[in-house]
């Protein structure tokens, strides 16, 4: 037997008042206020849903950046929004990232219709320099308007279609005869995600046996399990400075006899080409 699902509100009523307080004035910090309470009220007493989740702590920021009474520094309001921004987007995209190939985040959030410039936003945040404050209130102000049409319209009127079907994805399997070297990193720093590289190395040599196997293992080399020769990987690239856990600066590739050959000659007709050219 399933069991219902549990939700926050006792009755959409609950949910339709709560959108309404949001969403009918946006410069209206007192009912900005009344569903952060709502929110977090609900919060105690049950799990929430991701979207109400990011909600919660998106409007508890604007409402922070919109009191006058606080002495939220001009960082600390960017660090906040950018903090609610991240975990919206990690909280979409994790649980899709099943199967033994990680996906791209691009491709989830095309698949989800998440604006593509809020993983940009999501890389520079965590890797790069922090938005600016005003970029970070328009992505805050966007997401709402996301949430608004992905979940609180498609969950008050179940009949509301929430996008496009999502585009099935092209097989793998008849790409990999057209190229030569199929590379791929074994882990992302950003979501955590391991790729299963006896997986991928073992379809390839299987569809394409003369496709060359490239591993990036710059957060892998040390830290994770890495059998070149038994999985069939032909490259494997590695720099000092993090599965190493060395000083920065030192690049390490490793390279099959089948990879050496292909180079050597690669370099051979350039070479030849030149000669001829000249």
């Amino acid at each position: 037997m399933r069991l219902p699902r549990r939700v926050p509100w006792q009755d959409l009523s609950e949910l339709e008042q709560l959108c309404g307080w949001i969403y009918a004035d946006e410069n209206d910090l007192d009912a900005t206020r009344r569903a952060v309470h709502r929110l977090a009220a609900w919060k105690a007493s049950v799990p929430l849903p991701h979207a109400l989740e990011s909600a919660h702590a998106i409007l508890s920021v604007i409402l922070q950046d919109g009191n006058s009474a606080t002495s939220s520094s001009y960082l600390s309001l960017r660090m906040s929004y950018a903090s609610a921004l991240i975990r919206l987007v990690n909280g979409l995209v994790d649980p899709l990232q099943l199967g033994a190939y990680a996906r791209s985040i691009n491709s989830i959030a095309q698949q989800l219709g998440l604006p593509a410039w809020f993983v940009e936003l999501r890389h520079a945040a965590t890797h790069e320099d922090l938005p600016s404050l005003e970029v970070l209130r328009d992505a805050a102000r966007e997401a709402m308007g996301w949430l608004l049409h992905k979940y609180f319209m498609p969950t008050l009127n179940p009949s509301t279609p929430s996008g496009a079907p999502a585009q099935p994805l092209r097989p793998l399997e008849p790409l990999l005869k057209q190229y030569k070297l199929v590379a791929f990193s074994h882990v992302d720093t950003s979501t955590g995600v391991l790729s299963d590289a006896k997986a991928i190395a073992e379809v390839v040599r299987r569809v394409s046996p003369n496709t060359l196997v490239a591993l990036d293992g710059v957060c892998s080399v040390a830290s994770e399990e890495i059998q070149m020769d038994a999985w069939g990987i032909d490259v494997v690239l590695t720099a000092s400075q993090k599965g190493l856990g060395v000083p920065p600066g030192l690049s390490i590739v490793v390279a099959s006899q089948k990879a050496m050959k292909v180079e050597v000659t690669h370099i051979s007709t350039v070479h030849h080409a030149h000669r001829v050219c000249a």
